[in-house]
């Protein structure tokens, strides 16, 4: 009997951890260079978030732009 509850308990333990999903993490849809008056590129990235599934464009250096294509996961400094 003591073993059919600790297996019993064992499962419960193991069926209820959940993975944790940073909320400041997320996919990379679309990437682009806006060129502004001046003529200065300005490299943006469009980002859905993993909990929200919002989508926003953020700019960015041009070493991050170029290191994280679309498809790529990235995690930003701020929840959004």
């Amino acid at each position: 009997m003591k073993k059919i509850i600790l297996v019993l308990l064992t499962i419960i333990a193991l069926g209820s951890c959940t993975k944790k999903t940073d909320c400041k993490c997320g996919v990379v849809t679309d990437d682009d260079v806006e060129i502004d008056a001046n003529f200065n590129p300005h490299f943006t990235l469009t980002i859905q978030n993993d909990c929200s599934k919002n989508r926003q464009k953020f700019y960015m250096s041009q070493g991050t732009w170029m290191d994280n294509p679309v498809g790529d996961n990235i995690c930003i400094d701020q929840v959004w």
